[in-house]
């Protein structure tokens, strides 16, 4: 037993040891990289989009065979606090239900986006100061270009966040692969170039 400790104890140290002598290897990233991590050019985003060729249709698609229910808590209201004014908006159950998880969830997925710098939410809809007369709010992205010009799409939701996610890292799965193909249009769309 005492043997078996030892020599997790051992391999454990070896790969901490592993990953801080990395750590201090990587230099931090200079001003001009830091830029470029940011932000892209249209042109730029353009030739990426490019590479990706929409999905084929196929005949024999088939879709999964069982589904689990989960069963949810459905909110009767959310509060929203304005990260711009800090004013506390109450919304009603029908926002509660759509944007309750979904919120966070898209919060959490901008900053993991690997150009983060280079896109924004607007969430000013959800509040009743800044927006005063708004029926079902929604998420606007904001795209930052190196000309300093932007973007702005309307009705964003995680899976779109999802797919900026994948189009910006550096390896993709076979299946993230599969799925930037099938939803190109909607990738064109985010990234402002329409055909």
């Amino acid at each position: 037993m005492k043997r078996t400790k030892l020599t997790v104890t051992l391999t454990t140290s070896a790969l901490l040891a592993a990953e801080l002598a990395c750590a201090t290897d990587s230099a931090p990233p200079t001003s001009a990289q830091a830029g470029e991590i940011a932000v892209m050019s249209r042109s730029a985003v353009k030739e990426r989009l490019a590479q990706i060729e929409p999905a084929e249709a196929s005949d024999d698609v088939m879709g999964a065979m069982c589904y689990m229910t989960a069963f949810v808590v459905v909110p009767d209201q959310m509060e929203y606090v304005c990260p711009h004014c800090g004013e506390k908006t109450i919304h009603g159950k029908e926002v509660a239900v759509q944007w309750t998880e979904e919120l966070e969830s898209c919060r959490r997925l901008i900053r993991e986006i690997p150009r983060s710098g280079m896109f924004t939410l607007d969430e000013s809809s959800f509040c009743r100061r800044c927006v005063p007369r708004v029926g079902i709010p929604e998420l606007v992205l904001v795209v930052h270009f190196d000309d300093h010009s932007t973007l702005r799409v309307a009705k964003i939701n995680s899976s779109d966040l999802g797919l900026l996610k994948v189009f910006f890292s550096a390896k993709r799965t076979e299946e993230e692969e599969s799925a930037l193909h099938e939803n190109i249009v909607r990738l064109r769309e985010l990234l402002g170039d329409r055909k």
